[in-house]
């Protein structure tokens, strides 16, 4: 029977964290493991979802991040390679058929499966300008035998350095779906006293473009931004509370308090998508395929995203949404008048969005696409 051993960075419960559970879910034997550094929501979610996966949590494991780069970092990274070859072989865990490596955080992994299958399912953009991120893209490259990226951004990112190696890079969307028996969406919202327009991810306002948005909405003639109501739903990592307080402090230099609201991340998703009507994803840096976007086109809701990154392959602009220009506030303002000008559009655009999501993001459609790619796979490998 194939062993695959899983090696992912975080037990949290965002975009790569939700698609590792639906691969795991395809591979549901007592033969699989879970490496992971923490504990978290992800580990509860897969011990009910996923009961015969073994789970080992190691503090240990080599990642790379930002808090490595200092040199007590750095030696402390060092010291967690030779920690983690005796680790892997004391619990025997050095040579699976498969090591399914997600996100580039753990490529350091590669080195350690010389018999294995090394697959790295790449949900980031790092471009290649950056040393550091051309390096770990060349890692992931060079030591892998085959890459999945979540879109053509990705994927034409990375080829950008693969040379002769671009045939182990493919590109497979990812999908999402949802209990559908707990699921009551409204089929309209026209009546509604005011629109309601959410921005749904972790407050960094240097990457996810709170800031941006609440610039946005200063914009607006005062008549439409009493038809309208604004919810930044996500919160902190531990350590960067600071960004909440500088969005709180934006919202009140622009005398915004009354119409822009923060509330904490749940995991009621449904909850959320019941009560908003278009859904904001202004990202100021690369978003490879944001998962919010996913679920607002399951939900009908339009998006309004930034051209960039992986986005303009799920916005067909003016169709189910509209993208704009990066870091533009008056485009971004633009774009939000049209949905307070235009509310028969919400509905009508968000049919839309859900047409193309049933066509190209379903989860069954993900899962088709991804079990071909690996029975291709083993059988170019001769497994």
């Amino acid at each position: 029977m194939k062993e695959i051993l899983f090696i992912h960075p975080s037990a949290d419960m965002y975009g790569s964290d939700k698609i590792l559970i639906n691969i795991i879910k395809n591979y549901n034997n007592s033969n699989n493991t879970l490496l992971i550094p923490r504990n978290g929501p992800l580990i509860e979610t897969l011990q009910k979802e996923c009961p015969q996966l073994r789970i080992i949590i190691y503090p240990q494991l080599p990642l790379i991040a930002k808090k490595n780069l200092k040199l007590k970092g750095i030696i402390k990274f060092v010291y967690s390679l030779f920690l983690f070859k005796r680790f892997l072989k004391k619990n025997r865990l050095n040579s699976p058929t498969i090591v399914y490596l997600n996100t580039l955080a753990v490529t350091p992994s590669l080195f350690y499966f010389k018999n294995s299958i090394k697959l790295v399912h790449v949900h980031e953009i790092l471009k290649n300008n950056n040393v550091l991120h051309r390096f770990i893209n060349y890692l992931a490259i060079q030591y892998s035998n085959h890459i999945i990226c979540v879109s053509n951004a990705v994927a034409n990112n990375l080829k950008q350095i693969a040379s002769s190696k671009a045939y182990k890079i493919t590109t497979i969307y990812n999908g999402i779906s949802f209990n559908k028996e707990n699921i009551s969406i409204p089929s309209s919202r026209i009546k509604s006293k005011s629109i309601n327009f959410a921005l749904i991810g972790r407050i960094k306002p240097a990457q996810k473009g709170q800031i941006l948005l609440l610039e946005a909405i200063s914009l607006l003639k005062q008549e439409y931004l009493e038809k309208a109501r604004f919810y930044l739903i996500g919160g902190t990592v531990q350590g960067q509370e600071y960004m909440l307080d500088e969005v709180i402090k934006e919202i009140k230099q622009k005398n915004l308090e009354q119409f822009v609201q923060i509330i904490p991340f749940t995991k009621d998703i449904e909850s959320i998508y019941n009560h908003i009507d278009v859904s904001i994803v202004p990202s100021l840096v690369d978003d490879s395929f944001p998962t919010t976007i996913l679920e607002s086109m399951y939900f009908k809701k339009p998006v309004i995203g930034t051209y960039i990154g992986g986005i303009p392959e799920m916005i067909e602009s003016g169709r189910n949404g509209f993208t704009f220009t990066p870091n533009n506030a008056s485009e971004l303002s633009e774009h939000i008048a049209f949905f307070i000008q235009n509310p028969e559009k919400i509905e009508v655009m968000g049919k839309i969005g859900q047409e193309i999501f049933n066509k190209k993001f379903t989860l069954e459609i993900f899962n088709k696409n991804y079990m071909h790619f690996i029975s291709n796979l083993f059988k170019s490998q001769s497994i």
